[in-house]
C-alpha cells in the first residue's frame, strides 16, 4: 500500500514536471513566434494568423459532443475493468469523428475560397489566406482525431509522454516555418503547413500511445455503436453549447476587431493574448493532473475525498498561477519594450486587462471535471451560453459606440467571463457534490491577493530600475519567483500541504538516486 503511494505521488511529481516543461517550451516558442513572424510578414498579415486559428476553434463545434466526452466514458469503463465497453466508446468516437470532418471538408474549402467577402484580408495575401484558412482547419481536423487516441495517456495517468509529443510537435512546427522562410519564401501558406506538421505528431504520437498502453483498447468499425455514439452525444450537447459559450469568450474577440476595426488593430491586439494563451497553456497543463483524480473519486462516490482534493487543487492552481500572472502584469513595460519595440509599450493597459483576469478563469479549472464527471452539465452550458453571447454583444456594443476600440472587446470578456468563473462555477460546483457554496472562496481569494502582491511588487520595481533588457527582466523573475515560492511555503502552505510537498519530492530525489546507483 506505502509503495502504490509512493509511486502515485512519483508519478504525480513527474506528470507536474513534464507539464512544466511543456509550458516552458511553449512559451520559449510563442515569444520568439511573434516577434519573428512579425518581422516577416509585417503587422497587418501577421493578424490573420492568430484570426484563423481561433476560427478554427468554431469548426470544432459539430465534433465537441464526441470529444468532450470519450475521455470521461472509457476511463470510467476502464476503471470498472469493462475493456469490451471502453474499446467500444472508443471505436465509436473515433469513427464519429472522422465521418464528421469527412463531410465538414467540402464546405470548409467554399469557405477558403470566399475568405476576402467574410474577412478584412491584406490586399494581394488572398490566395496566401486561403491556403491558411483551409490548412489551419485541416490541422485542427488531424488533432481532433488524436484526440480519442490521447485517452490512454489519460487513464494511465501517463501524461508526461503526451507532453513529450507536444514538445516535440512545437520543436517540429518551428523547424519546418523557419526552413521555409528560408529556402523557399515568405508566406502565411507555410504557417498553415508548420501547424499541419504539429497536428501530424500529435496524431502518430497518440496511436503510439494506445499501442503500448492501453493494448486492450481496439479500434474497429465493428464496433461503432449508436447507442453508444447516443449516450456520448446526449451528455456531450450539452458540453457543445457550454463550448460555443467559452468560444464567444475566448475566440470571437479577433472576429469582432477584424471586422469593425481592420487587420492592423488585430495586429497590435494579438501579441498580447499570445500571453492568455501561455498561460491557459499553463493552466491546463497543471489542472489536467487532477482531472483522472476526480473521476476516481466520482466512480467511488467519495464526495467528501472529492471536495478536499478540488480544494487542495484550487489551492496549488492559484499558487502556481498567481507567479507568471503577477510578473507578466507588473512587467508589462519593460517587457514589451524588450519583446515587441518601444511602440508596443502604450499597451501596457491592455496586457492588465487581459492577462489579469486569468488568476480567476484558470484556478477555476479543476472544478470543470466535476460536472462533466457527475454528468450535471446542463446549468453550466446554459450559463456559459447566455455568457457568451453577452460577451459577443457587449464587445460589439463598447466599440462600435465608445471611443474604447480594442480595450471595449477586452473588458467585455472580463466583465462576462470573469464574472461567471468567480460566482457562478464555484457555487455550482459546491452545490452538487453537497458542500456549502462558500467552500472553495477561500482558495480564489488566495490567488487573486498573492496575484495583486506580486503585480504590485514588480510594477514598483520596473519603475525604479530600467528593466527593458533580457538579463535584468530573468534576473529581477528569478528573485521575485525565489521570495514567492518560499512567502508560500512558510505562510501559505498548512503543515499537512507541507508534508505532502516534501513528501513527493524527497521520495522521488531517492528514487532518482537509486536508479543512478543501479
Amino acid at each position: 500500500m506505502q509503495s502504490s503511494t509512493h509511486e502515485a505521488k512519483k508519478r504525480l511529481l513527474v506528470n507536474i514536471g513534464t507539464n512544466i516543461l511543456v509550458v516552458v517550451v511553449s512559451a520559449l516558442v510563442g515569444v520568439w513566434l511573434t516577434p519573428y513572424l512579425i518581422r516577416h510578414l509585417g503587422l497587418e498579415l501577421y493578424g490573420i494568423i492568430p484570426l484563423f486559428l481561433m476560427i478554427s476553434h468554431y469548426s470544432e463545434l459539430f465534433t465537441l459532443t464526441i470529444r468532450g466526452t470519450v475521455s470521461r466514458f472509457v476511463a470510467l469503463s476502464i476503471g470498472r475493468n469493462d475493456f469490451e465497453k471502453a474499446s467500444l466508446y472508443f471505436s465509436t468516437a473515433f469513427f464519429s469523428l472522422l465521418t464528421v470532418y469527412l463531410l465538414l471538408l467540402v464546405p470548409i474549402i467554399v469557405i477558403a475560397i470566399w475568405l476576402p467577402k467574410l474577412f478584412q484580408i491584406p490586399v494581394g495575401c488572398e490566395s496566401q489566406a486561403g491556403n491558411l484558412f483551409f490548412l489551419v482547419i485541416l490541422s485542427s481536423f488531424m488533432i481532433g482525431l488524436s484526440s480519442p487516441f490521447m485517452v490512454s495517456t489519460f487513464v494511465k495517468h501517463r501524461f508526461d509522454l503526451g507532453n513529450l509529443a507536444t514538445i516535440l510537435s512545437r520543436v517540429f512546427q518551428v523547424a519546418i516555418l523557419v526552413l521555409c522562410f528560408k529556402f523557399l519564401s515568405v508566406s502565411v501558406t507555410y504557417f498553415g503547413l508548420s501547424r499541419f506538421g504539429t497536428a501530424l505528431v500529435l496524431l502518430v504520437s497518440g496511436i503510439i500511445f494506445t499501442r503500448f498502453l492501453t493494448p486492450e483498447l481496439h479500434l474497429r468499425l465493428v464496433l461503432f455503436e449508436f447507442k453508444a455514439f447516443r449516450e456520448m452525444a446526449r451528455m456531450g450537447g450539452w458540453i457543445t453549447l457550454n463550448e460555443i459559450g467559452a468560444l464567444l469568450y475566448l475566440s470571437i474577440d479577433l472576429v469582432v476587431i477584424n471586422i469593425l476595426l481592420g487587420p492592423t488593430q488585430g495586429g497590435y491586439y494579438a501579441p498580447i493574448t499570445q500571453w492568455v494563451v501561455l498561460l491557459n497553456i499553463f493552466g491546463t497543463a497543471i489542472s489536467s493532473v487532477f482531472a483522472p483524480i476526480v473521476y476516481e473519486y466520482i466512480a467511488k462516490e467519495d464526495l467528501e475525498t472529492l471536495a478536499f482534493q478540488t480544494q487542495r487543487a484550487i489551492k496549488f492552481m492559484a499558487m502556481a498561477m498567481a507567479l507568471p500572472i503577477g510578473l507578466i502584469c507588473g512587467l508589462s513595460e519593460p517587457l514589451l519594450e524588450r519583446w515587441l519595440g518601444p511602440a508596443f509599450i502604450k499597451l501596457s493597459p491592455l496586457m492588465w486587462l487581459l492577462v489579469a483576469p486569468c488568476i480567476v478563469n484558470l484556478v477555476v479549472r479543476p472544478m470543470f471535471r466535476i460536472p462533466t464527471g457527475m454528468n450535471k452539465v446542463r446549468l453550466p452550458a446554459i450559463v456559459t451560453l447566455a455568457g457568451g453571447v453577452a460577451n459577443l454583444f457587449v464587445s460589439i456594443l463598447l466599440v462600435k459606440y465608445t471611443s474604447l476600440g480594442i480595450y471595449g472587446v477586452a473588458l467585455a470578456t472580463v466583465f462576462c467571463l470573469t464574472g461567471k468563473n468567480m460566482i457562478f462555477t464555484p457555487i455550482y460546483t459546491a452545490l452538487i457534490i453537497k458542500k456549502p457554496s462558500t467552500t472553495f472562496f477561500k482558495q480564489l481569494v488566495t490567488g487573486i491577493a498573492l496575484t495583486a502582491i506580486l503585480s504590485l511588487g514588480a510594477w514598483f520595481l520596473s519603475n525604479i530600475y530600467d528593466l527593458a533588457t533580457i538579463p535584468r527582466l530573468v534576473t529581477t523573475c528569478a528573485l521575485m519567483a525565489v521570495v514567492y515560492c518560499l512567502l508560500c511555503y512558510y505562510l501559505i502552505l498548512s503543515k499537512a500541504e507541507k508534508e505532502f510537498v516534501r513528501s513527493i519530492i524527497v521520495g522521488y530525489i531517492k528514487k532518482g538516486n537509486a536508479d543512478v546507483r543501479s
